[in-house]
C-alpha cells in the first residue's frame, strides 16, 4: 500500500507561496540536523519541492481568499491520483 505523503501549511499574514518556501526551508534545516536519514521529512520536502516548481501561485491566490493569507486558514499539500502535488483548503 502506497504511504500518503502531506504537508500542512498554515497561512496566516502571508499568502500560500510564502508559507510552502518557510516550510520547504524548514524542512531542509530538520533534515540537515537529523541523525539519521529520515524517509518522511525527504518525502514532504520533495512533494513541497514539487508544488513550488510547478504551482501557479497568482491563479491560486485568485481562486480563493483563504490562500492569500489574508484570512488565516490552513492548506494541505498532497499527491493526486496521478502523482501531481495538489492542494486543499481544510
Amino acid at each position: 500500500m502506497k504511504r500518503i505523503i502531506k504537508v500542512t501549511l498554515y497561512l496566516n499574514g502571508h499568502c500560500v507561496e510564502t508559507a510552502a518556501k518557510e516550510t520547504l526551508q524548514k524542512l531542509l534545516e530538520a533534515m540537515l540536523q537529523s541523525e539519521t536519514e529520515d524517509q518522511n521529512l525527504q518525502e514532504q520536502y520533495q512533494l513541497l519541492y514539487d508544488f513550488l516548481h510547478t504551482a501557479d501561485f497568482k491563479q491560486l491566490r485568485a481562486s480563493d481568499e483563504s490562500l492569500t493569507g489574508i484570512v488565516p486558514s490552513i492548506c494541505e499539500i498532497y499527491r493526486d491520483d496521478a502523482g501531481k502535488p495538489a492542494i486543499r483548503i481544510l
